[in-house]
């Protein structure tokens, strides 16, 4: 390939620029904004919520324009903007990011969810594939500020790992369909 070699997932496609690689293994998923509830990412992540105390739990994907949350509890939208976005921080460092009084950001303490107090503090931990990209994350949240303790910090970073293989065996099994679809085409 010359003197540059492209990095490449298990199914050969670039993982040279992360975002549009986490947009294509999106909709293979199936999990694009406005989905169907998921039972089973809804359930990890209620336990997400429940292990921490926490009241607020979502699964955040991503995009160059906007935010989505496939499976979350007590956390009535659907998506919005990226611009006000701590889960594309935590998705694209690939680093947990704890943040204990949201309201000390600059930008964004004019967002409704923070300045009427619904939101006070934040703690998100990135889900990551076996290629080693950031597919999602996990956080959590609460009205009150504080930090979440290093030992549910390890338990949210646990149910993340739990949320990768899930996603990474339906992907593989939307990837063998579709190979076995081509086959009886052929």
């Amino acid at each position: 390939m010359g003197g540059m070699d492209m990095m490449l997932d298990r199914e050969g496609l670039p993982l040279d620029d992360p975002r549009a690689w986490r947009s294509g293994v999106v909709a293979e998923l199936g999990l694009a904004e406005g989905g169907s509830p998921d039972s089973a990412l809804d359930s990890v992540v209620a336990l997400a919520s429940t292990v921490t105390g926490w009241p607020i739990a979502a699964m955040t994907f991503v995009d160059d324009e906007r935010q989505w949350w496939p499976a979350s509890t007590a956390w009535p939208w659907s998506g919005s903007s990226r611009e006000h976005s701590i889960c594309a921080r935590v998705i694209e460092s690939g680093q947990p990011v704890l943040v204990h009084d949201l309201s000390r950001l600059e930008h964004l303490a004019q967002v409704s969810l923070v300045a009427t107090g619904q939101v006070g503090a934040y703690a998100g931990v990135p889900v990551v594939c076996r290629d080693g990209v950031p597919l999602a994350s996990l956080c959590v949240m609460r009205p009150e500020v504080g930090g979440l303790e290093p030992e549910r910090l390890e338990v949210l970073r646990g149910l993340a790992q739990l949320l990768a293989v899930e996603l990474e065996t339906r992907l593989q099994f939307a990837r063998r369909a579709v190979r076995a679809e081509t086959r009886l085409v052929a």
